[in-house]
């Protein structure tokens, strides 16, 4: 499968009853294969009668949902090239993308998608088609209405003709970045670009027409892109969950057994798993945690022999604990895959001892997913092997480099190529890391090494997977630039912290002084040191600053794939971090 065309038509020759499914309105709706075929078809003839020209652009701008595939398929399919664009991007944001994407047409999920479009665009813009209009509502741009008009005529050519008219060398989309050190830089991904991952899938032991996966990441990110493309070329059900509001409901709605996310998403179901422990007596509480700690023990001593006492615990856990936290998440799932960032190993640890395999990866917009841990073949702390065709090398600086079919064709902008390919085509990832037996280890970004002023150059990211393991604390960023030792700016889980200080004697502290408070800091600070007992002294992060509000996307301090933009945060946060160190 070398073009989406390919990937579609060998869905639809799986025959799946169920392929595309969104619960809407109340009702678990279903496309099967060939219904998801005819309305691809359609949209593509509907965009050539618009006049859709080879390498025209169209934008998405909408959730997860069957229409989102359809009318990329369909954009391709014609020809065209699709810009997907993240829901929660602000109107000045939509435009910075359409003023370099220059779209024809713009696919919009709801009114008020619609009007940041023409907010950006103003008269004169592109037509923007509706995919779900005001109820009773006359539009004249409705996709049904548009779907409507590609209906096909006599010497129309076939899904199938089309289909033999892409080359795996046709750009197929332009997927800007999230914009975590500025402006979003448009990278430009071939056919081949965005299916060069796809031989994967047989690795991860995709069962044809049988998995099913719960679509939730954006499918404008390219990871969330890449695993439904390529599970959809192996037949399975592609079940969007739009929102993460309801993601719980829709995994025990769809019992997926395929769900790929960010680290956020599964630091969020710890955290609450931990505040339930937390707030259960105390004598379920120890046994929880002496459940848990057996059957991190029993993992740890596969190939060995686990003690008796250890399996008898876990048998245990297994029936009071683990399988209610594998039904919350809708107790089939077999491939759990987190990308995007590094997870913290002992959440990583934790999932793996309840049952819920979690296979980290790795990979950027500019080129896909390069690495994933498989089944079978796995190494704590790394984010895999490459995938079948990639070379993976360390450059003398630790920077990671790649090449191979995934590597996007360039950036839009070309004059930003050479700060990314050099002349033998390996793509500069920005990221440091290091090989152990064909395994990559990520150990930081190169332009967000911090440095003290003692010389010593730290990355953050390491430590601040360390402070999220403390499960009071819900956000962290870590600090040293320019300072004697690292600290963090942190974000607490307000109840847990409540919790934590009458555990310990400490009294109760009411939520909205909670951040104030001397004995929640010293408290904090207490557990902090002992989270980084193991490290260098001058890795430590010492003192951290309690912040009452968490980091949002709405509030621009994350991308909207849900990673820190540091100088934001740092800079509306520049007083609270200056008086970490101000501090006696």
């Amino acid at each position: 499968m070398n073009t989406l065309g390919e990937v579609l038509l060998k869905a639809v020759a799986l025959k799946n009853p169920r392929t595309l499914r969104i619960y809407r309105d109340g009702k678990d709706l279903s496309h099967t294969a060939d219904q998801v075929l005819q309305a691809v078809h359609r949209a593509a003839l509907a965009l050539g009668r618009r006049g859709l020209a080879k390498g025209d652009t169209v934008a998405i701008l909408s959730e997860n949902r069957p229409e989102w595939m359809i009318a990329d398929l369909g954009i391709t399919l014609a020809g065209g090239v699709t810009i997907p664009l993240y829901m929660n991007l602000l109107a000045p944001q939509v435009a910075a993308i359409l003023r370099d994407a220059k779209p024809r047409l713009v696919f919009a999920s709801s009114p008020e998608q619609a009007a940041k479009v023409r907010e950006a665009c103003g008269p004169g813009g592109p037509d923007v088609i509706l995919l779900d209009p005001p109820a009773g509502a006359e539009v004249e741009h409705s996709w049904e209405r548009f779907l409507a008009s590609g209906a096909p005529r006599a010497g129309d050519p076939s899904a199938e003709e089309m289909s033999t008219r892409q080359s795996p060398e046709d750009l197929a989309s332009i997927l800007y970045t999230s914009g975590t050190t500025g402006e979003p830089k448009g990278v430009c991904l071939t056919h081949r670009n965005l299916t060069g991952a796809l031989p994967v899938m047989p690795l991860l032991g995709a069962l044809q027409g049988r998995e099913v996966v719960l679509s939730f990441l954006p499918l404008a990110h390219i990871f969330g892109r890449t695993v439904d493309l390529g599970f959809l070329g192996q037949g399975a059900s592609i079940c969007y969950a739009p929102s993460l509001d309801h993601l719980g409901e829709d995994m025990k709605r769809y019992h997926p057994t395929v769900f790929a996310a960010v680290p956020r998403v599964f630091e969020k179901a710890y955290a609450a798993v931990q505040e339930r422990i937390a707030s259960s007596p105390p004598w379920r509480r120890k046994l929880a945690r002496a459940c848990l700690a057996a059957a991190g023990r029993r993992r740890a001593s596969r190939g060995g022999k686990a003690s008796l006492a250890d399996g008898l615990m876990v048998l245990l856990g297994d029936r009071l604990i683990f399988r209610r936290i594998r039904e919350g998440m809708g107790g089939r799932l077999r491939i759990a895959i987190s990308g995007g960032a590094p997870l913290a190993p002992d959440i990583l640890a934790f999932f793996q001892a309840v049952g819920v395999p979690i296979y980290e990866g790795y990979g950027l917009t500019e080129a896909g997913v390069l690495c994933v841990n498989l089944p079978g073949r796995t190494r704590a702390g790394s984010v895999g092997p490459a995938l079948p065709g990639m070379t993976i090398r360390i450059a003398e600086d630790g920077e990671v480099l790649a090449k191979g079919p995934v590597v996007m064709r360039g950036f839009r902008k070309p004059e930003l190529d050479r700060e990314a390919l050099d002349a033998e085509g390996w793509l500069h990832t920005g990221d440091l890391g290091r090989l152990e037996d064909g395994f990559l280890f990520i150990t930081g970004r190169k332009k967000e090494l911090m440095k003290t002023s003692g010389g010593k150059y730290i990355a953050p990211t390491a430590l601040e997977q360390r402070l999220l393991t403390l499960p009071f604390l819900a956000q962290a960023m870590a600090v040293a630039d320019g300072h004697p030792y690292p600290a963090a700016l942190v974000v607490p889980n307000v109840p847990l912290l409540q919790k934590a200080l009458v555990d310990q004697g400490l009294g109760a502290a009411p939520a909205e002084a909670l951040c104030a408070s001397d004995k929640a800091l010293a408290y904090v600070e207490a557990q902090v040191e002992k989270a980084m007992e193991d490290l260098p002294r001058y890795e430590r992060v010492k003192r951290v600053a309690l912040l009452p509000r968490p980091f949002t996307v709405e509030d621009g301090d994350l991308t909207p794939t849900l990673k820190m933009k540091r100088a934001v945060i740092l800079k509306k946060y520049a007083a609270e971090a200056s008086g970490i160190y101000a501090r006696p």
